[in-house]
Formats: structure tokens, C-alpha cells, sequence
């Protein structure tokens, strides 16, 4: 696809189901410095950024607000199976997020992240519970650091939840 967005807004923090819904094949796309919204609301269809059963290669999420939404990034089947994890990747690095209810970044299954960087996550003063970042079946990462995340949640709070991430390198061989 080739796409560029800098300084652009999506969605908004009223009423907005998605900020960036990702659906289909797509690659080489970079969203930087951008005001990426969804509702902020106890609604759990909203999300800043949501792509479900999908193909993405070479995505990109840099330096943006992402605010609102049951979950700042959502991402579920973002390679599609197995056998594309290999050529998937998501780039989540140096974004605000915040005012999400459940969680800053969720990622199930299949998915490759070669960073999860330098972002800032911090929750809804009503969340229930919160997860900075969820994660559970075939999830790849290559690097996950300088993350800070302020939680204060009513109830149990996650810096990092994994479930069933050891899986990736056997979901990858074996094709």
C-alpha cells in the first residue's frame, strides 16, 4: 500500500468506535505523530486501533496519541496463521496511550511485533482491570523495552500478561 499519515487525527473520544480499523491486506504503512481516538466509554467494541483476521506486514504506529477505547491497540490474527508469521509485523513504538478501560495493547493470536518500544500506557481511572500489555497465543516479539506504564486500575493491574506466547517458534516450524 505504500501509505504515510503524519499529523492526522482519527476517530474521535465521544463517540468513535475505531481510530484505525485495519482490515485486509496491508503493508508498508506508517502512522506518526497522529491523534489516533475511540470512545471513552465501558463499551467493549472500541478500540484506537483494531484489526482482526487480517494481514499486515511492515505497519507502523510512531510517536502518536492513542487515546480511548476498550483497548488502545487491538490486534487478533494480524498474520492471518502460522504460516505467515513470518512476514507480519507490527511496529508499536514511542505513543502515548491512554484512557483505554481493559488495556493498553492486546495481541492474540499469530501475531509478530519486531518492537513494542518506548510507549507510554496509562488506564482509565474506572478500569476494572488492566493490562499494559496482553498477550496470548503465537505472539512474536523481537524487542520489548523502555515501555513505562502508570496503572492505577480499581482492581488487578498487568505490566505484561503472557499466556501461551512459547508457542510461536513451534507454531512457526512447524509448516
Amino acid at each position: 500500500a505504500n501509505w504515510t499519515f503524519k499529523g492526522v487525527n482519527f476517530g474521535n473520544t465521544a463517540n468513535g468506535k475505531y481510530g484505525v480499523l485495519v482490515e485486509g491486506g496491508n503493508r508498508n504503512m506508517l502512522f506518526q505523530d497522529c491523534g489516533i481516538y475511540a470512545a471513552i466509554n465501558n463499551a467493549k467494541d472500541n478500540y484506537g486501533v483494531f484489526c482482526n483476521n487480517t494481514s499486515v506486514e511492515n505497519v507502523r504506529f510512531i510517536h502518536n496519541d492513542i487515546k480511548g477505547g476498550n483497548y488502545n491497540v487491538y490486534m487478533n490474527y494480524m498474520a492471518g496463521s502460522a504460516a505467515n508469521m513470518t512476514s507480519a509485523s507490527l511496529y508499536v513504538d514511542s505513543n502515548n496511550m491512554s484512557e483505554a478501560y481493559s488495556g493498553g495493547l492486546s495481541s492474540n493470536n499469530y501475531s509478530h511485533y519486531p518492537s513494542i518500544s518506548y510507549n507510554t500506557i496509562t488506564n482509565r481511572s474506572n478500569s476494572s482491570t488492566f493490562y499494559g500489555i496482553y498477550s496470548s497465543f503465537y505472539a512474536w516479539y523481537d524487542r520489548i523495552e523502555g515501555n513505562r506504564m502508570n496503572l492505577t486500575a480499581i482492581g488487578n493491574t498487568y505490566g505484561f500478561y503472557i499466556y501461551n506466547a512459547d508457542k510461536t517458534k513451534t507454531a512457526v516450524d512447524a509448516q
